[in-house]
């Protein structure tokens, strides 16, 4: 549980940092019509469903296929 938090924490700063980032450079005058809380609500949902996704593929990796080439 503590992994998780530490990971949502760190994609949250990261997230940030990016939009700190693309503001500056890139949005000065581009107007965003949806709002802020949702936009990073919607991408935690999505980097939590990519992070189990790709735990259960290493899973699978370690499990049958390392053993199939190797390695």
């Amino acid at each position: 549980m503590l992994e998780y938090i530490f990971k949502v924490a760190y994609f949250n700063a990261c997230l940030a940092a990016a939009f700190l980032l693309i503001k500056e450079f890139f949005l000065e005058s581009v107007r965003v019509d949806f709002p802020w809380w949702a936009v990073i609500a919607v991408l935690e949902v999505v980097f939590i469903i990519y992070d189990y996704v790709y735990t259960l593929f290493i899973q699978y990796y370690n499990q049958k296929i390392k053993k199939m080439i190797r390695l």
